[in-house]
């Protein structure tokens, strides 16, 4: 049999080798507009100004 001990260090290294193969954000990003159908633009990929940042985030 395996001790608890051995148990734990056996399901710590596989869910570590999981996350090590897991996609990235990007790749998540990349994958889930493709499969709906959504494309960026040029200008998707620029950042806001840091106005429209302050405008949702002001109390009113």
């Amino acid at each position: 049999g395996v001790s608890i001990t051995d148990a734990i260090v056996i399901a710590m290294k596989e869910a570590i080798e999981r996350r090590r193969d897991a996609e990235s954000p990007l790749q998540t990003a990349a994958r889930l507009r493709e499969k709906h159908g959504v494309s960026l633009r040029k200008a998707a990929k620029k950042p806001l100004p840091r106005e429209a940042f302050d405008k949702m985030w002001e109390s009113e």
